[in-house]
């Protein structure tokens, strides 16, 4: 008895600590929290006000990657649940034979990411646009013009979680004729398990399809000429023809669980 009337004082005392240490928690999370609401007015103010800094601050971050000229339209900014951005065109290279271009770009941002320094998208629409794609000398498809020692790692663009809208998208590879050039429509509902629609074509009615959700839903392939097989990759034996085929795709922890294939 005698010690727990001892104790007593002690646990009171670590009580009122412990309160006294909640008290200047709460204390502290309150100043952060409106610290980080008056760095999201900042930016909020920032874009809206002086998004001619965004625009300079984009193209100079491109030019630092392309050796090719760089061509920027007048950027619109605004605010929609976080920043917005919008701009007619980006051209790299010439206007007649672009290393990439974009028209008529629709970007909005999560904002607290931005302060960490992630780009993380939660929108994208492009009406139409092209790249072009190349072997680098390390055997590695690389985004056209860009300078050496450059990579495409170096966009730290994340569109994981976005809704995509891409419409008309054309994808330019090393052929001359021309009849390797893909034409890519992209919709994604975006999210952790998006909905998308998918489609591909290239040259002579052959196109590459897949709907339903990411990593679970039907492909369709029609036409694929054999030997790009063999120039995407070298490992592939350089055959001749075309393949078709159709199936179903379902992934559970990032393994094929399901693959359901008919030629």
């Amino acid at each position: 008895m005698a010690d727990a009337h001892a104790d007593a004082p002690h646990q009171a005392g670590l009580r009122q600590s412990l309160r006294s240490l909640a008290v200047g928690f709460a204390r502290v999370s309150a100043v952060l929290v409106a610290g980080a609401m008056l760095l999201i007015l900042a930016a909020y103010l920032l874009f809206i006000y002086r998004p001619e800094l965004l625009r300079d601050y984009l193209r100079n971050a491109l030019v630092e990657h392309f050796s090719e000229p760089v061509q920027l339209s007048v950027i619109r900014t605004g605010w929609k649940g976080g920043p917005t951005v919008q701009f007619q065109h980006l051209l790299i290279g010439s206007a007649a034979h672009p290393d990439l271009s974009l028209n008529d770009v629709d970007l909005q941002f999560f904002a607290l990411p931005l302060f960490a320094g992630d780009l993380l998208v939660r929108e994208l629409d492009v009406a139409s646009g092209s790249v072009k794609i190349l072997k680098n000398d390390w055997g590695h498809w690389q985004l056209a013009g860009l300078k050496p020692g450059h990579s495409n790692g170096h966009f730290n663009l994340k569109l994981d979680p976005a809704r995509l809208q891409i419409q008309h998208f054309l994808i330019e590879l090393p052929d001359n004729q021309h009849s390797s050039d893909l034409h890519l429509q992209w919709l994604s509902t975006g999210g952790l398990r998006p909905d998308m629609q998918i489609h591909l074509d290239w040259a002579k009615g052959g196109s590459l399809e897949y709907a339903g959700a990411a990593g679970n839903g039907q492909w369709a392939l029609h036409g694929l000429p054999v030997a790009w097989l063999h120039e995407l990759d070298g490992r592939f034996p350089a055959l001749q023809g075309v393949l078709s085929a159709k199936g179903s795709l379902v992934w559970q922890d990032g393994l094929s669980s399901a693959l359901d294939l008919s030629l």
